[in-house]
């Protein structure tokens, strides 16, 4: 499913409701299990805004989504809720316990989440794909 929420690569986007269907996007089962290793039932799409991610993913791409994953294992693109805004970021575990979340367009600085504060960001998924018009 394709839903309405869309999630900022920039300053944040408020969440307001968990949003709604607006379409589906088909993809092979197959091509979901051999190349994402992943069940479908897990996987939703959203529209990713701004440029704070670009060049990995652009203003209007849709993102693919594995909502298993709610916490960060490793170094990689993540949707994510951090004091009510979501945000799509690349996040990583510091050796110290923190967070640190960045973006891929040099011109936004990186921030780091104190790992004293465990409830302030929340996983909503991985991003395990992305699409665009070309």
């Amino acid at each position: 499913p394709h839903y309405s929420i869309e999630v900022t690569a920039g300053h944040g986007g408020e969440v307001i409701d968990e949003g709604e269907v607006i379409s589906h996007l088909a993809f092979s089962s197959q091509w979901v299990r051999s190349e994402l290793g992943l069940d479908a039932k897990a996987l939703i799409l959203i529209t990713a805004t701004g440029d704070s991610m670009d060049p990995d993913i652009r203003h209007g791409d849709i993102v693919l989504i594995n909502t298993l994953v709610r916490t960060i294992v490793d170094d990689a693109i993540y949707v994510i809720n951090i004091d009510g805004r979501l945000f799509i970021k690349r996040v990583q575990t510091m050796a110290q316990g923190g967070i640190k979340v960045s973006s891929s367009n040099p011109a936004y600085e990186a921030f780091e989440i104190d790992k004293d504060e465990p409830n302030f960001l929340k996983v909503i998924g991985r991003v395990v794909w992305t699409g665009r018009k070309v």
